[in-house]
């Protein structure tokens, strides 16, 4: 009897074993199937490239630019105050810069064709899109600076200003159409290029050129590509990468995708490669276990039209952050959004008034005197309104102060909002003349943003 006994404990023990690898093979299959299902999404179709395409236009002008060292010492001027500029480098050969600008002329005259037309970046759908041609046309935008130089150096100063006003629009109008947010920050970069000399220039310009400089950068401004545009093409290209990189890998394979090892040419076991790897694909691992990848995607949809729509509001300092999707696809994603808002402001809020100091230069150099308010601007026909301050949540304008018949304080109420009168932001924790620096730097201190003191 005891052995029979045995026999029938251990077929038993046999079942409850066999049931356990069944009920286990069950519930790891439908958790298998919950984390790597994905679910069709309805990735809107792009818009139709123009025909003819500025961007095809560009594209060929970019692979005809060729810089020089003295292109780049020419561009090496590091701020501007007062209409003084100090260089970083001894100032180059006006003529050696001016011959390097003439070899360039075919190219330039092929960039300016892409800026008389319609213009929209292909449209971008996948992670691994390579944008070679971005710092081809950063390139461009740096070109037409020292072009601008050349005109300043032989008294061209109308025509140096549409220079820079050439490479500005590139950048605002032309370069972050279509694409997205890389495309938005190169786009930002190259309006720098042709914004910073222009503060300078100023000065020099003529009645009748100020008025033109500033009517087209208000024209330039006005047709800017906004940050959310550019944030919505990004979502439905991430959206896009997504689905098509979740229909290849796993959930555990992502992190090769998302966050390749790498591999130096010493060895093969490097910090990423060796240990250090293999404890980042157990923590990938074991925080992946209870994600789907229908669950990524919705985070990730929910979380770029949260950013989409903060980004069509006015600017606030004060505005909470958006928290990243706690799952670890979008928490690898989300922080390249974190400065974004930001320097669009600070973009945007030096075009408005650089827009302002424009237009009062048109204004001063036709009556020797300050005008008593912007709006003189307007009735004189120098400005086609009066520019509204991006930093001011109530949508008014930048701030304007006569002083004296040739003296003025021209202002935006700065990244905190508030109309400090004028006084200008100061950042006592930062490198000397760090006043010449933009809010980027301290985006949490008090003060105004002030012409003369805070831009360069």
């Amino acid at each position: 009897m005891k052995p029979a006994m045995g026999r029938t404990h251990w077929a038993k023990g046999l079942w409850i074993v066999a049931d356990v690898v069944v009920i286990g093979g069950i519930l790891g299959s439908a958790w298998w199937h919950w984390q790597n299902a994905v679910p069709d999404i309805a990735i809107p179709a792009p818009a139709p490239l123009p025909s003819p395409n500025g961007y095809d236009l560009l594209r060929q002008a970019s692979g005809m630019i060729h810089e020089t060292e003295t292109m780049d010492r020419a561009l090496s001027r590091t701020r501007v105050q007062n209409g003084n500029v100090s260089y970083g480098t001894t100032p180059p050969d006006p003529a050696r810069v001016a011959a390097d600008i003439a070899a360039n002329t075919p190219a330039l005259r092929l960039a300016r064709q892409s800026l008389q037309v319609a213009f929209r970046n292909p449209p971008s759908r996948s992670f691994t899109t390579k944008f070679p041609d971005l710092a081809h046309f950063r390139a461009v935008a740096r070109v037409l600076s020292v072009e601008g130089s050349v005109h300043e150096t032989n008294g061209e100063y109308g025509a140096a200003a549409q220079s820079r006003l050439d490479a500005m629009q590139l950048g605002a109008d032309q370069i972050p159409n279509g694409g997205v947010l890389i495309h938005y920050l190169v786009g930002i970069a190259c309006e720098a290029i042709g914004r910073r000399p222009l503060w300078s220039l100023a000065g020099k310009l003529s009645a009748d050129e100020a008025r033109a400089a500033a009517l087209r950068l208000q024209r330039i401004d006005a047709n800017r590509v906004s940050l959310a545009d550019a944030l919505a093409e990004e979502k439905w290209g991430t959206q896009a990468s997504l689905q098509d990189m979740f229909r290849q890998h796993s959930m555990r394979g992502m992190l090769d995708v998302l966050n390749p090892p790498i591999v130096t040419p010493e060895s093969e076991a490097d910090a990423r490669s060796g240990q250090a790897r293999w404890a980042e694909n157990v923590a990938w691992t074991l925080a992946t276990m209870g994600t789907s990848k229908a669950e990524v995607l919705r985070n990730n949809a929910a979380f770029m039209d949260a950013l989409v729509a903060q980004c069509r509001m006015p600017y606030r300092a004060d505005a909470p952050e958006l928290p990243a999707p706690k799952d670890p696809v979008n928490a690898m994603l989300a922080p390249v959004f974190s400065q974004t808002r930001l320097k669009e402001a600070d973009s945007r809020t030096q075009s408005a008034l650089l827009i302002a100091t424009l237009g009062l230069r048109a204004y001063m150099a036709r009556h020797g005197v300050c005008p008593e308010s912007l709006d003189s601007l307007v009735a004189e026909g120098a400005l086609m309104r009066v520019p509204i301050d991006p930093l001011d949540p109530s949508g008014a304008p930048v701030r304007y102060h006569r002083l004296s018949d040739r003296e003025y304080l021209l202002y935006s109420v700065g990244p905190d909002g508030k109309d400090n009168g004028g006084v200008a932001i100061d950042n006592p924790f930062g490198e000397k003349d760090s006043r010449q620096k933009t809010f980027l730097d301290k985006p949490d201190l008090q003060g105004d943003y002030v012409v003369g003191v805070n831009l360069y």
